[in-house]
This record gives C-alpha cells, structure tokens and sequence, in this order.
C-alpha cells in the first residue's frame, strides 16, 4: 500500500473552496477534463454531503498491466463532505477493485482570505504479482495529476 500526502494554500475562504471544488457540479467537472486532462468527468449523484462521479482518466499504463488488465480505467469516485470538520473523505475503486483509492481532503483557514488543504491518499494494488506496479502506476499518476490540480486550482481561486 502507498500512502501519499500534500499541502497547499489557496486563495479564497474555507466555504468558498467547498461551494465550488464540491457543491458546483460544473466546476468540478472542468477540474477532471480541463485541469486533469481526464477523458471523461460526469456527477451521476448529487446530494448537500455526497458526490459520485464517473471519471475516465487519461493513463498510459505498463506493458505488463495493460495486457493482464485489459477494458478501461474508468471508476466512480465516491466522496461525503463533513461540513462541520470540513473534511471530504472519498473513495474510488478501477479495475473491478484491484485498484482502490482512499482518502481525505482536509481545508482549514490560513489568513484572511486564504485556505490550507491537506491530502492523504492511500493506494492499494490487489493483483497478485503485479500489486506493487500497479501501486506504483498509481503513484505516479497520482502526483502528476497533483501538479496538474494545482495549477487549476490556483488559477481558479488564486495561490
């Protein structure tokens, strides 16, 4: 298992972050197609705490998956937003569960005007043999969609 973590400081209050990255169905699905360059991003479920989204990245994946693990990467991902602690907690699931993807996203205030995120991933590869290249895959995927997420995400709400 890979357990992955970030922080980064963005320009706009604690609320203002969530009422668009959770509550905005628009927004986040410019966030997967237009800052992750993901191939497809759709909400299927919206509720004032729960967000499900079928997400389709845009992954090369190594030789030795691609053939064992055959059909697209697409998954849904499943987040709850505790308001209250302000923390989303999500978990998304590719490959018939052979690869699944938890954590949470925390946002705390940082000044006036600013806010703090805080990520904690855990990634789990559950292909015998193969586990550890699939976690590793997903790592690197992972971090350079971080890069790509940071980008928007200041461009959207200012660094």
């Amino acid at each position: 298992m890979k357990r992955l973590d970030r922080t980064l400081e963005l320009g706009c209050s604690v609320s203002e972050f969530w009422s668009r990255f959770f509550d905005d169905e628009a927004f986040a699905t410019r966030l997967y197609t237009e800052g992750l360059g993901f191939v497809s991003a759709e909400v299927v479920r919206k509720t004032a705490d729960e967000r499900v989204m079928r997400l389709v990245p845009n992954v090369k994946l190594p030789d030795a998956l691609a053939s064992l693990l055959k059909g697209t990467l697409g998954y849904e991902d499943r987040a709850t937003l505790d308001r209250e602690t302000s923390a989303l907690s999500f978990r998304s699931a590719a490959l018939a569960e052979k690869l699944v993807t938890t954590g949470v996203i925390r946002v705390e205030p940082a000044g006036e005007g600013r806010c703090r995120r805080r990520d904690e991933v855990r990634i789990e590869g559950k292909v015998f043999g193969l586990g550890g290249l699939l976690e590793q895959t997903a790592e690197k995927e992972l971090l350079q969609s971080w890069a790509r997420e940071e980008r928007f995400l200041k461009s959207a709400f200012g660094g």
